[in-house]
């Protein structure tokens, strides 16, 4: 059987670098981001939109998966 994929994903621009033409906030904490990912996992989401090319983010994601244990 073919497991499906949750219909929602989150997307980490964000986490790695200045991103939105509307982001007047900047980039999240590191204490920030584990929330959103345990938040995410407690809600069953679990795919992440990622890539080389926004800056820091995979180093944030990995960081963060150390640091929540997920």
């Amino acid at each position: 059987m073919t497991e499906l994929l949750h219909p929602i994903g989150l997307g980490t621009a964000q986490w790695g670098m200045r991103y939105g033409v509307a982001n007047i906030a900047g980039q999240p904490s590191l204490n920030e981001i584990c929330e959103i990912l345990e938040l995410a996992h407690k809600n069953g989401i679990s795919t992440l939109d990622t890539a080389r090319s926004y800056g820091r983010s995979e180093q944030q994601i990995g960081r963060a998966l150390k640091i929540t244990g997920l």
